[in-house]
């Protein structure tokens, strides 16, 4: 079984697992936080949701930096 998913199948699903984790941190923290007044808490969870994106992307982009450094 020699097939290899092409480059975009493996970006769509990077990026659908990406923003399942930022999810699933938000939620976690958004159980933590609802003492916080919804005005408050909001922009702070969207700054956690952000911040997982492009924690993940980051890393996302040095592995396609390595992968073509190596072809």
């Amino acid at each position: 079984m020699n097939t290899k998913i092409d480059e975009t199948t493996i970006k769509a699903r990077v990026d659908m697992l990406t923003q399942v984790i930022a999810e699933m941190k938000v939620a976690k923290f958004e159980k933590e936080l609802d003492f916080l007044e919804k005005s408050k808490r909001v922009p702070l969870l969207n700054d956690i949701r952000s911040g997982e994106t492009l924690q993940y992307e980051d890393r996302q982009q040095r592995t396609i930096m390595l992968k073509k450094s190596n072809d």
